[in-house]
């Protein structure tokens, strides 16, 4: 495999992280980083059918509870923000419970770059 090819089934994996929950793991990133601007990213999020008060959740809660009614969603939500916090302080048990509700390993790579890029 040379280096600019990707390890077989990459190509064809489709993804299971949507457009909005990474949107929703770059807003929380950036909340709590402050690293940018997150009016462009709650603009989206809206566009993409985000209520308006689940990003006032994610404002207040800053991944440190619950922040919807859809585990998926908190699950995603708090990955992102306990890696903004700390990039090693994630257990290898949240990477499973991303799992368990359906994202794959390339998913979690999709989630660990939104995070460094919104850091």
């Amino acid at each position: 495999m040379s280096s600019t090819s990707r390890p077989d089934g990459v190509e064809t994996t489709p993804p299971e992280l949507t457009e909005l929950e990474g949107l929703l793991a770059a807003y929380a990133v950036s909340t709590i980083s402050d690293s940018c601007d997150t009016t462009e990213i709650a603009d989206r999020l809206g566009e993409l059918g985000a209520p308006r008060g689940l990003l006032e959740s994610i404002r207040r809660a800053a991944g440190r509870w619950p922040v919807s009614d859809d585990d998926r969603i908190d699950l995603i939500v708090g990955y992102a923000a306990t890696r903004s916090r700390a990039a090693h302080g994630v257990a290898d048990a949240h990477a499973d419970r991303l799992r368990d509700v359906g994202l794959t390993e390339l998913d979690i790579v999709d989630l660990d770059n939104i995070v460094a890029y919104y850091r």
